[in-house]
């Protein structure tokens, strides 16, 4: 349960520190880049062995770490361009509702268990994301930018169904070294991306936007470790659905607090909608 909870905390930072970007107007991609090769500094200082190259190339799980590591990129980037063009309520609820990709995945490839419970849950979870998100007629005026958020629900459930195919029949003892693997993908990608931006457009490096990614790196690295390790002793089916409902829940709560956003009675039922949710999921 530790893992469970450790990866809904550091989901939750990650919120927060997406808001913080925003709140500073840092350069996301400078923040990014930096948030990338702190994951993989992180990741081979705790890996505590030699990285050697050859090795790598040759686990099993090598081509499909470069899949992912390239679509965490271009993930974050769609992400980045559906918050401004769609606006950041449909592009998280986008984001949560792809949980029923890898929780699928869990029924149909990885032999998770399925009752009418656990289907109930999802479909509450689901309804409750939009009603916890839910602004307004935000989602209503941006309909004409919907294949951006497609793109990111996607892009994130198969990114979470990814992880689980990896973690199902590939990894053992390396959980680290795979993790510190796609980061370093994901950091040469966004690096590539940000030297072509700078000889296209002419900038600054921004060292406010460098420290933040640094944090960024840190909590990008703990979160996935953290849900790694928790697939160990969870279904997916019930993983995946709590992890996402409780970091919504969280997030929403920081939200009204921290940074004073109001919550309206439809993001309430939407709230309680999501507990119910995390019961039926659960067996509780």
């Amino acid at each position: 349960m530790i893992w469970l909870i450790l990866a809904i905390i550091f989901g939750v930072l990650l919120y927060v520190c997406f808001r913080i970007i925003g709140i500073l107007k840092l350069d996301e991609f400078q923040v990014i880049v930096s948030n990338y090769l702190t994951a993989v500094l992180l990741g081979t200082l705790l890996w505590r062995q030699p990285v050697i190259v050859s090795e790598v190339i040759s686990y099993s799980w090598f081509p499909v770490s470069v899949i992912i590591g390239i679509s965490f990129f271009i993930t974050f980037y769609i992400f980045t361009l559906s918050t401004e063009k769609a606006g950041m309520a449909i592009t998280a609820v986008s984001s949560k509702m792809s949980v029923i990709l890898p929780v699928l995945a869990g029924f149909i490839y990885f032999g998770d268990s399925l009752d009418l419970y656990k289907i109930s849950g999802i479909i509450i979870a689901l309804f409750s994301f939009i009603l916890v998100l839910l602004r307004g007629n935000r989602l209503i005026t941006t309909m004409r930018f919907m294949i951006l958020p497609a793109l990111i629900f996607l892009g994130t459930g198969i990114n979470d169904t990814l992880l689980k195919y990896v973690h199902h029949f590939f990894l053992a003892n390396d959980n680290t070294l795979f993790i510190t693997t796609l980061f370093l993908i994901s950091f040469v990608s966004s690096f590539i991306f940000i030297i072509v931006k700078f000889i296209i457009k002419s900038g600054t490096v921004s060292i406010k936007s460098l420290m933040v990614g640094i944090i960024l790196g840190i909590i990008n690295f703990g979160g996935i470790f953290f849900m790694l390790q928790g697939l160990d002793f969870f279904e997916a089916s019930f993983f995946f659905p709590v992890l996402s409902t409780c970091v919504v829940l969280i997030t929403s709560i920081i939200a009204m607090i921290v940074f004073r956003e109001k919550l309206s009675f439809i993001n309430w039922i939407g709230i309680i909608m999501a507990i119910t949710s995390i019961i039926l999921i659960s067996g509780v």
